[in-house]
């Protein structure tokens, strides 16, 4: 009976997968997101990392953005974490130039064992704001958001941990979009993590984006990879 509603919960995954991606038709690209991310241990409780990832649009052709991120974590419990981050975010807009926008991001991480799974659920409350290549017109005005990512991995040996997890955003405020609030963005990541040396991760994974309640449906496919090094117990961020 427990191998069988596993199995239930993987084939729903899968369609609930590709079931996205066939409805976002309307209007869809084709990205390649790399990403490479050093973990530091500062003491046994609190972590330090810096992750560089570049974002390839128009079909993989072109770098759309580029994200530099300072996280700081500390582990309350076993189970029970919290995070501080930092993002640098350079964005191509539609006059060619990139754009400067700065984020902070507050991180609550709850986590569960049960044998070869990890269940992980990540709550973040977000400001963003828009500077350098941008309009002046709503000042450095930022945009609030809620957002939820909950992972499932499972351990099939000590080299490799697929998983498969789901964010779901939630926009809170934003002066560019006075009249609206609410759920306007899911993502859907299958991937796995793989061990290649002693603190050496190397995260494959596909991925599906969408953006809802807005006037342009948009639907991303992406084809990712990020590899993480430097500290201990790399398998199990997100």
């Amino acid at each position: 009976m427990e191998k069988t509603n596993k199995l239930k919960l993987v084939i729903s995954v899968v369609v609930f997968f590709f079931a996205s991606l066939a409805y976002g038709q309307l209007t869809n690209d084709f990205g390649v997101w790399i990403a490479g991310t050093f973990n530091k241990d500062v003491s046994k409780d609190i972590d330090f990392s810096i992750e560089q990832e570049f974002r390839l649009e128009e079909n993989a052709t072109q770098v759309g953005k580029s994200y530099t991120t300072f996280s700081l974590d500390y582990e309350l419990r076993q189970w029970l974490r919290f995070g501080l981050n930092y993002r640098f975010i350079l964005n191509k807009t539609g006059d060619g130039v990139f754009g400067h926008r700065h984020r902070v991001m507050g991180d609550l991480v709850l986590r569960g064992y049960q044998q070869r799974f990890t269940f992980t659920n990540r709550s973040r409350i977000q400001s963003e704001v828009r500077t350098i290549n941008y309009s002046a017109e709503y000042g450095f005005s930022p945009a609030w958001d809620l957002r939820n990512t909950s992972k499932v991995n499972y351990k099939i040996n000590r080299k490799f941990e697929p998983y498969v997890s789901l964010d779901i955003r939630f926009l809170i405020r934003d002066a560019r979009e006075p009249a609206y609030q609410g759920f306007d963005r899911h993502r859907i990541k299958l991937g796995v993590d793989v061990l290649l040396a002693r603190n050496r991760v190397l995260d494959l994974y596909l991925m599906t984006s969408r953006h809802w309640n807005v006037l342009e449906l948009t639907q991303l496919f992406v084809v990712g990879m990020d590899f993480n090094f430097g500290s201990q117990g790399l398998l199990l961020g997100f």
